[in-house]
């Protein structure tokens, strides 16, 4: 049995390396095609053309700071030139004799929204509740002013008088 077992194997072997060795055969038998000829060509390196100044980078630098320069100071010129055009001006009323809440109210309606208010007798006391209070005066008076300006309310309770 132990025979069979070889023979077989040996057979398997055989037909395998047959089969290898043809496969192999076919590119042995193949004509021989030309000689390729390679030959070496110059190759041209492309140079970098000048570029249309011939100034060094340090200029280079130089200018464009210049020219950043320039272009800051004409949009700093522009914003500075449109803010004093956009300052508004508006009517401030007079508002003395008036409850204090009233005048804060028609202060902001004709454009004033920077206030204040402070104690006209000089105590020091804060106008919590501000419909208790009444305008004796106010800084600036009535007039035309730029609408960024402080509006101060000068007041006394509703009880006293100013």
């Amino acid at each position: 049995m132990r025979n069979v077992a070889r023979t077989t194997v040996l057979a398997a072997v055989v037909a395998c390396s047959a089969v290898l060795l043809t496969a192999c055969e076919g590119v042995e038998s193949a004509a021989p095609s030309a000689p390729v000829t390679v030959t070496a060509s110059p190759s041209v390196a492309a140079t970098p053309s000048p570029s249309p100044s011939e100034q060094s980078p340090n200029e280079a630098m130089d200018e464009a700071q210049k020219e950043n320069e320039k272009a800051r100071k004409e949009l700093q010129d522009k914003i500075d030139a449109a803010a004093s055009a956009g300052a508004m001006k508006a009517k401030l009323p007079d508002f003395t004799g008036q409850i204090l809440q009233t005048a804060q109210d028609g202060a902001q309606a004709a454009g004033f929204y920077i206030l204040g208010s402070d104690d006209a007798t000089g105590a020091g006391r804060m106008q919590v509740w501000d419909r208790n209070w009444v305008v004796c005066s106010q800084t600036p008076g009535a007039g035309s002013y730029d609408v960024e300006t402080r509006v101060v309310f000068h007041t006394v309770k509703d009880s006293e008088s100013c």
